[in-house]
């Protein structure tokens, strides 16, 4: 990895970690969140012209951000492989070789050699080495809270740690992941802070709607990020279909400047449309992207 394009995760931002939407969710769920419609309203050209440079590295940080909060708002990206490595780490007749390499003392799991992760089609992955923790309610265990201790992940060569918290609910109808606190490191030292993170999963026999809100900060880069993210209209697919969602709509806009912001809305299984803008420059005028440009390999993440 490189400080000035570095191959990094996540995404956040499903990160896998991630496809589809919850229309039937309660208002209150996302009324925090400014819901303006994001295309262009031809604003004042008040912006200094950008130079080229710039305009290349608004660009390379929009796709960033898109990438990224796409992903972990479809399960496709870094929250859903640690998730699938903490499957393996305890699911003993499914992966024996991993639980051979695994230490389990109470509430504790500890990879002490690789354990490789099936995952998705030709995309394995591996667990290297720290560690996870469980605490539940044993009144309640639709409700459990994992904390990791270093578990570092290597994703197509690119290496990711991940320390903090992540809870997950689970009712009749919907499934629900959150965090406050859980950090994603790089090899080079970069760090993706996850902050009021919410995935809520609803899903049926024909029907996947997934709906994301939070926001996602950068440290350890020339520049520092703050992106808030939301579920303008959830994604929805069926599973029996396509991987990809049929609709739905994410807007990524940046906490410190809400005049620069990026939507993506799903056209159909195959693709979407994809606007982003800084002040009145428009980055990307609603172009049209394949899924697989989208969501892409945690190690093709790049950030200027």
């Amino acid at each position: 990895m490189r400080k000035n394009k570095n191959v990094i995760f996540i995404g956040l931002v499903s990160t896998g970690l991630l496809l589809a939407g919850c229309g039937s969710s309660d208002d209150s769920y996302y009324d925090d969140f400014n819901t303006v419609d994001p295309n262009p309203t031809d604003p004042e050209p008040s912006d200094p012209v950008l130079s080229e440079t710039e305009k290349a590295e608004a660009n390379s940080t929009a796709t960033f951000f898109l990438n990224t909060v796409t992903a972990e708002s479809l399960n496709r990206g870094l929250l859903d492989r640690v998730l699938s490595l903490q499957k393996e780490m305890l699911n003993v007749q499914q992966n024996s070789a991993c639980y051979q390499a695994t230490i389990m003392a109470s509430n504790t799991y500890s990879l002490t050699k690789n354990c490789t992760v099936a995952y998705d089609v030709n995309q394995p992955f591996q667990g290297i080495s720290g560690a996870f923790s469980q605490t539940s309610n044993a009144s309640d265990p639709s409700n459990l809270t994992t904390t990791f201790n270093n578990l570092k992940l290597r994703v197509d060569e690119a290496d990711f740690t991940f320390n903090g918290t992540l809870s997950v609910q689970v009712n009749s109808a919907d499934q629900i992941y959150s965090t406050n606190d859980l950090v994603i490191s790089t090899s080079t030292g970069e760090k993706f802070k996850f902050k009021d993170f919410s995935l809520k999963t609803t899903q049926s026999a024909t029907s996947i709607q997934q709906e994301v809100i939070g926001t996602i900060e950068t440290e350890g880069f020339d520049s520092a990020y703050k992106v808030s993210f939301k579920s303008i209209t959830p994604w929805q697919r069926n599973p029996t279909v396509s991987a990809y969602p049929m609709m739905g709509k994410l807007r990524v806009e940046y906490s410190n400047d809400t005049s620069t912001y990026l939507t993506l809305t799903a056209l159909n299984t195959s693709s979407a449309t994809y606007y982003a803008q800084k002040g009145s420059y428009v980055i990307a005028d609603n172009l049209s992207l394949t899924w697989p440009q989208i969501i892409v390999s945690p190690a093709q993440y790049q950030l200027e």
